[in-house]
């Protein structure tokens, strides 16, 4: 037969695992939701590259644009079939989804057919939890959302470093807080510019081999 001190050290036992294990659920359920928006906002990364690679012809008429005072909105990626469902304004912890781009370099030119589209995609706010910057949450997000994606870190705030250090940008928002998650396509490429564009004005820069027969021009 139990003890009264016996049943006392089982119950708190008990209720300790009990704790432990909701700790450990809510944490994968967090986890599960931080993937998930990592995802969309890979899927929106994805449709923007899209918009540009349609619309290229009409954003580098003008040559070097420091800022493109139109950038398309998330209905207008969704009218335009480039998103496939409409989309949340912005991520579930409040602000919007804010895209901004520019034609780069300021010395290029459309003779040249050396400027490119560069365009940057970020949640207004920071990650937090319980009030503080959550750098591990935005690297989750981060990861999930790829390559293109990258965080500031409570180290150096100020600066987004891509996934593996692949590569910096400036933190847009007000204070450089920790926590920023940003996706890029970078300055030196343009949507999925990898593809010759039909309308010609996206031009070969190197020999091509067709067949094992050398095309110039």
């Amino acid at each position: 037969m139990f003890s009264i001190v016996e049943m006392v050290v089982v119950l708190v036992a008990a209720a300790l695992m009990t704790t432990v294990a909701i700790k450990e659920d809510a944490a994968k359920r967090r986890t599960q939701v931080l993937t998930a928006e990592g995802q969309n906002e890979s899927v929106i990364n994805s449709a923007l590259s899209d918009w540009v690679t349609n619309n290229y012809a009409m954003l580098i008429a003008g040559g070097p644009v420091a800022v493109v005072t139109n950038p398309p909105t998330l209905d207008d990626l969704f009218t335009q079939g480039n998103l496939k469902q409409p989309h949340a304004k912005g991520p579930f912890w409040g602000g919007t989804y804010v895209i901004s781009m520019s034609v780069v370099p300021a010395t290029c030119a459309v003779s040249a057919g050396d400027c490119h589209v560069s365009y940057v995609m970020y949640p207004s706010r920071p990650l937090t939890r319980g009030g503080k910057p959550d750098v591990v949450g935005a690297s989750q997000i981060a990861q999930a959302g790829g390559d293109s994606f990258g965080y500031s870190k409570a180290q150096n705030p100020g600066t987004i470093t891509g996934l593996n250090g692949a590569w910096t940008a400036t933190n847009p928002l007000a204070g450089n807080p920790a926590g920023a998650i940003l996706a890029t396509n970078g300055p030196t490429s343009d949507g999925n510019s990898v593809y010759i564009r039909r309308d010609g004005s996206l031009t070969w820069t190197g020999d091509q081999n067709v067949n094992h027969v050398s095309l110039h021009n």
